[in-house]
Formats: structure tokens, C-alpha cells, sequence
């Protein structure tokens, strides 16, 4: 049954806590202002950080809009749900309601108050060089969802070391810490420990909300490069390779990010808010799904404290300015918001000091070997999964993402297809007698705008793809549908709901329709097919079973022989 090596094999699972042969070494040779470069930081473990904790919540109250109310949508409104096109402009949504130009002024005030301290600030961010490793957050309401996460991570074939970033505990949790989670190579972050000395002083604020602990698990974590999964977020191909030294476009870029299924709903106020920054059109890109994300602190320390500040004062001003009550409102807008407005100031510095040529590029550029420092917003949107059953009904569970590597090749696949075209349409008109007016000569030699390139990058990728020399595969399985936590399967709601039975009584797969013919569902792997649901539910089976919760152990088994091993159940 096992698939990865069970925590019972010490051999094995030894290898988990040796230091990584890839962990990275990266030479910033910075293609932006020094004014936003972080210049280096202080190598200091997470059971040290609390001056620097002291310091970030200081900072951050200083900056505190001093007159202004928070953000108000009119109750019950929301934003059309458009579904991302980006060969489709809609009107973008405004539902911000109130805002006086007083308050504008003062939110906006406080921006540029903390984007000036940024480039201090973001020098003395802790962390450890050279390493690297997951992060992700969890508490005492949905631990069981990281236990999932992890033995997915560990049956991928990923060797990254994991950081678990606690909102809060219990008994039960502190044993998997201390024990299987330990061996598969994860180590249980307790931030009430740090701010402890802080809660004293009332430092810290008394409360923190569910979508601001993202960032705060990200400011803790002592890796320098990242991969963050939220605890829903499966790994079903190894994401190993993201990290890896010259692995694009992770080398050149230091930040990845990934598409939500919606178009984005941000309010035009918050691009005034934070500078001036012009409004995108809504088929620029498509909303953000911050699930999962990669990001270099080294190279982007200011954009995770800018983010930070956003998520600060994300329940009362930002949160509801960049999502506008639409589909996911929390913290999913602010960590590409922070990467767009850092890089619009940069070059509006530039353009101020006249110290380099404005950039006229795509905002997200093809990254070349020359940049050390941008980011990469994946274009090829999450697909769908859900399961139908003999009830009738289909039910969602979760957004498949797809591997940046092979979404970065097939970007660079059709610009140089886009060249190519570009140039044989020149030889052409070369070729032509010239008898148009110079109204239309004009018009066919104008250079493509930056939107009319995202349109055509964004479509050619989304039918060509499947011709690159590798298959097409998406690496995460985001279950913010069902939420797979075992750890409440005999609770008589959920856990009818994670474990279905069709007409005849039987269990049912979670991923694959459950009629006769059809094939156990896999993933897209080099050395071939996988019954990668299999897989995760005998190990996860085998890890509970470890942990003396015997009747979840009692009846995972039960559905893993009934479906997975199609053992009779009499």
C-alpha cells in the first residue's frame, strides 16, 4: 500500500533531515533602483525574531490612517463574477462607497509613508541565506488539512524541509508535531511563543484575522525562497524543481504567482491610493489565487512587507479596495498588488531622476537571463475537478494550477512565435506596392500594446500548449472545495460530506466519477500514469493509523479497501 517511505522506516526517512544538495545560491545583479532593493538581512533563527516582530508592528502603526473610516460596499452588492477572458473588456466594477477625498488623501498618505521606510526596512527582514523549503499556516480548526498536505508533499517526491506556522494548538496537535510530522521532515512554528514578551506590551494586536496569518507565516518562516501552500494546497507532481538553481521563472524573476478563474474586481481607487498607478484594463490578467506562490525574500523583501501592510489593513481598508466583496476577498490580491505597485514607483522614479529610459514593456515581462528581480503571473488558468454521482448532483472540490515551469516555456514558445508572424508580416509589406493612405500605413505599422501582447500570449497559450516537448500538467490541486481533513471524518456532518456513498451504499471516489468503465483518475507523469488519489488516501491512511485515532483509522481503511483494493466490505 505504501507509496512513500511509512515514518516507521528510519532509514529512509532519514534522509529528510539532511541538508539539501539544491539549495540555492543566487547572484542579484539588481535591474531595479537600489531604492527598492533589499540589501541583504540578518541571519537570525525564528526564536530570535522578536525585536525585529517588535519593530514590524511599530513600523506599521506609525503609518496608521489617522481620520478615516473603513472601506464600505453597500450591503449585499458584489461585483459581476466575470470569468477571466483576455480577449474580453468588461467595465470595471466600482463599489466603493463614502470615501471622501479627505479619506483618499489620508489612505494614500499612509501608503507612501511606509513604501519610504521600505528600502531600511526591507534590509532588516530575518532569515537564513541559501535555504529553502515550504511554508504553510494552520490552527486547531483545520490541522487535519496540513496532514493531508504533507503526506502529499512527501509522496511527490519533494525533499524541501516544511515550516507549519501555528494560529493555534491543541494536545493533539502538539503530538503529530512532535512525532510523524517530524519525521516526514516539518517543523511546527509557534508564533504566540515569540510574541509572547509582545502580548505583554501590547505590541501585538490582540487580534489576528484568518486571511492576515498567510503573510505572517511567511514573515516567520526562516527560508529564504519559499514555496507557500496553503493547507488545502496539494502537491501532486514535485514541485522541487521550482527552486532549483537557474529553474526559470523562478531565476530571473524571484516571485510566481498564480490565476484565479476570475476576472480581477479591484476598485480604481486603490491604484490612486498607492500612487498614481494607472488603472489596468480587466483583461490584463486575470484575478490572483494566493493558495500558492513562490517568492525569493532576498530579492523581494519590500514586496512581502508592502504586502504585509496590506494584509494589515486588510480587513478595514484593503481587502475590500482590491477585491470589492467579489469572489475569495482576503489576502489573494495583495502579494502581486505589492510586486505591480513597487515595480510602477520604481519606474516613475526612474523616469522623475531621469537616471534610466522608461520602461515600455508588458508589466509582466519575459524574463531573460539578465533579470534577477521581477515577477511571474501565471497565464495559464487553473482548471476544474469535481465529482458526479449517482444522485445527480456534481459537486466542486477543487482548482487544479499548473507547473510554472512548463506555463513559463509555453509563454516563451509563442512570443517567438509572435516574432516570428511579426517579421514575416514585415517581408511581406515590403514585398507590397505601398498605396495606402498614411492614415492606414500608420495604422498597420503601429508597434502591439502591451494588452493586445497579454491577449495574444494568453490565447495562443491556451491552444497550443499541448504541442511543448513535455505533456501539460498542473502540480497543484488546490481543495478549497472539499476540505480534506480527515481529522474530522467521524464528525457526523463533515464527515458524511468527505466520505460519499453512492445509491447502493457503496464509497466513492473523491476524484473520478463512480460509474462502471471509467478509469481511475491520474495525473500526467514522465514515467507514465498514476493513480495519484490512490496513493494519497493508502498513505494517509497508514499516517493516522500511526497516531491512535482508531476509529478514523478504522474507517479510512474501510473506504481504501472497499474503493481503492475493491475488497468486499461483508
Amino acid at each position: 500500500m505504501t507509496v512513500w517511505a511509512s515514518p516507521r522506516r528510519k532509514a529512509r526517512l532519514a534522509l529528510l533531515g539532511l541538508p539539501l544538495a539544491f539549495i540555492l545560491l543566487h547572484t542579484f545583479n539588481n535591474s531595479y533602483p537600489d531604492y527598492y532593493y533589499p540589501l541583504g538581512s540578518t541571519e537570525r533563527g525564528w526564536k530570535r525574531q522578536t525585536e525585529w516582530w517588535a519593530d514590524f508592528f511599530s513600523q506599521l502603526e506609525a503609518v496608521r490612517p489617522l481620520n478615516t473610516e473603513p472601506v464600505k460596499i453597500p450591503e449585499g452588492e458584489k461585483p459581476p463574477e466575470y470569468g477571466y477572458r483576455p480577449d474580453v473588456d468588461h467595465a470595471r466594477p466600482e463599489l466603493v462607497q463614502g470615501m471622501t477625498a479627505a479619506d483618499q488623501s489620508d489612505l494614500a498618505q499612509s501608503h507612501a509613508s511606509f513604501v519610504k521606510q521600505l528600502p531600511d526596512f526591507a534590509r532588516r527582514l530575518p532569515f537564513d541565506r541559501d535555504t529553502a523549503g515550504i511554508v504553510t499556516t494552520a490552527g486547531a480548526n483545520n490541522f487535519g488539512q496540513v496532514v493531508t498536505m504533507m503526506v502529499m508533499v512527501r509522496q511527490s517526491g519533494s525533499k524541501l524541509p516544511v515550516q507549519i506556522v501555528l494560529d493555534s494548538t491543541d494536545p493533539w496537535i502538539e503530538e503529530l508535531c512532535a512525532n510523524q510530522l517530524r519525521r516526514l521532515g516539518a517543523t511546527c512554528i509557534r508564533l504566540d511563543e515569540i510574541w509572547s514578551a509582545l502580548r505583554k506590551s501590547k505590541s501585538v494586536p490582540a487580534t489576528i484575522e484568518r486571511y492576515q496569518w498567510k503573510v505572517m507565516a511567511l514573515l516567520a518562516s526562516t527560508f529564504q525562497d519559499v514555496l507557500f501552500l496553503d493547507a488545502d494546497c496539494l502537491a501532486v507532481v514535485n514541485p522541487d524543481p521550482i527552486l532549483r538553481q537557474g529553474s526559470e521563472p523562478f531565476a530571473s524573476t524571484g516571485l510566481i504567482t498564480w490565476p484565479d478563474f476570475w476576472s480581477s474586481t479591484s476598485s480604481a481607487r486603490f491604484y490612486a491610493i498607492a500612487g498614481d498607478v494607472a488603472v489596468p484594463p480587466l483583461s490584463a490578467r486575470a484575478s490572483s489565487e494566493s493558495g500558492v506562490m513562490v517568492l525569493d525574500k532576498a530579492r523581494h523583501a519590500d514586496t512581502l512587507l508592502l504586502a504585509a501592510y496590506y494584509n494589515y489593513y486588510g480587513p478595514a481598508y484593503y481587502y475590500p479596495l482590491l477585491t470589492q466583496h467579489g469572489p475569495g476577498e482576503g489576502d489573494k490580491e495583495t502579494f502581486l498588488h505589492a510586486a505591480m505597485v513597487l515595480e510602477t514607483l520604481s519606474k516613475q522614479k526612474e523616469e522623475k531622476d531621469g537616471t534610466t529610459q522608461a520602461s515600455t514593456g508588458d508589466s509582466r515581462p519575459i524574463a531573460t537571463a539578465k533579470q534577477t528581480r521581477g515577477y511571474w503571473d501565471v497565464k495559464t488558468l487553473p482548471g476544474v475537478r469535481g465529482r458526479s454521482l449517482d444522485h445527480g448532483e456534481w459537486e466542486y472540490m477543487m482548482m487544479q494550477q499548473m507547473d510554472p515551469m512548463e506555463d513559463y516555456r509555453a509563454q516563451q514558445w509563442a512570443a517567438r512565435i509572435d516574432d516570428q508572424t511579426d517579421r514575416d508580416d514585415d517581408d511581406d509589406d515590403d514585398d507590397d506596392d505601398n498605396t495606402d493612405t498614411d492614415t492606414e500605413t500608420e495604422t498597420e505599422t503601429k508597434p502591439p500594446t502591451t494588452l493586445d501582447r497579454n491577449k495574444f500570449l494568453a490565447t495562443k497559450i491556451n491552444t497550443t500548449t499541448v504541442v511543448l516537448p513535455k505533456p501539460t500538467r498542473y502540480m497543484f490541486f488546490h481543495h478549497n472545495g472539499l476540505k480534506l481533513d480527515f481529522a474530522w471524518l467521524n464528525d457526523p456532518d463533515y464527515g458524511q460530506y468527505l466520505v460519499k456513498t453512492d445509491r447502493a451504499g457503496n464509497h466513492t471516489r473523491l476524484w473520478a466519477d463512480n460509474k462502471p468503465g471509467l478509469p481511475a483518475w491520474d495525473v500526467p507523469q514522465a514515467e507514465g500514469a498514476r493513480d495519484v488519489e490512490k496513493e494519497m488516501w493508502g498513505n494517509v491512511t497508514e499516517l493516522w493509523c500511526e497516531t491512535g485515532f482508531v476509529e478514523t483509522c478504522r474507517r479510512l481503511r474501510k473506504v481504501y479497501d472497499e474503493v481503492y483494493l475493491l475488497k468486499s466490505s461483508a
